[in-house]
């Protein structure tokens, strides 16, 4: 029932849109019914001889006042309704998007401050210099930091706020060419997630990793 008057709703809303003409004609109708049409060609069956109106134009009255009202305010209710959730859509995107892009800040500062340290030493000569100027366990765990932050983001409603302790990103890794053995990221716990858990035969990550699939996990 109520996707039909929402569709019913919905469709009203486009005619005024598509036939705006007619929508402006309606909306215009009781002002020129009331101040031209009964004033100037009232003697033709709109008004009597006591200048009062007929029952034709007491019923044509209401019709046009009622027409004009209902379409108008079905019309500006739809509106509210839908331009407000377009606006709270186009509101949420844009903080997700400002987000994403103050975690790209966050993690470029990380690199940053990593290459002002790594030169600071080489130039009093505490380090010689590296052939790896950053340091990529430190990017990765800010990586993954940043990933929880975007998620909350992108997550989070007016009625269901979420924190950082409610998402759980981590990584796991190996380098096929030196051995097969799977480690966390140094620095990072397993918080009730073994990587023996991880590797099972019939865990989630396990299946994408040996399905050769070109899946997004």
């Amino acid at each position: 029932m109520a996707k039909n008057k929402k569709t019913f709703f919905e469709i009203i809303h486009n005619a005024t849109k598509k036939h705006w003409i007619w929508y402006t004609i309606i909306i215009f109708l009781p002002t020129l019914w009331f101040s031209y049409i009964i004033p100037v060609w009232g003697e033709y069956g709109l008004i009597d001889s006591q200048k009062k109106y007929t029952n034709t134009a007491i019923v044509i009255s209401i019709i046009i006042c009622v027409l004009s009202f209902m379409i108008t305010v079905l019309n500006n209710w739809y509106a509210s309704k839908s331009e407000f959730g377009e606006l709270e859509n186009l509101r949420g995107h844009v903080e997700y998007l400002q987000q994403v892009t103050d975690s790209v800040d966050a993690i470029c500062d990380e690199k940053y401050v990593q290459l002002r340290k790594i030169i600071q030493q080489v130039c009093i000569g505490q380090e010689v210099n590296p052939k790896i100027i950053s340091n990529p366990n430190n990017q990765l765990k800010k990586i993954l930091e940043q990933i929880v932050v975007c998620l909350i983001k992108f997550m989070e409603k007016p009625d269901e706020p979420y924190a950082y302790k409610d998402f759980y990103v981590h990584l796991a890794y190996n380098f096929p060419e030196e051995n097969t053995e799977w480690k966390w990221l140094d620095g990072t716990i397993e918080r009730g997630m073994s990587l023996s858990v991880l590797m099972a035969g019939n865990s989630t990550f396990n299946y994408v990793r040996n399905s050769k699939k070109n899946l997004l996990f």
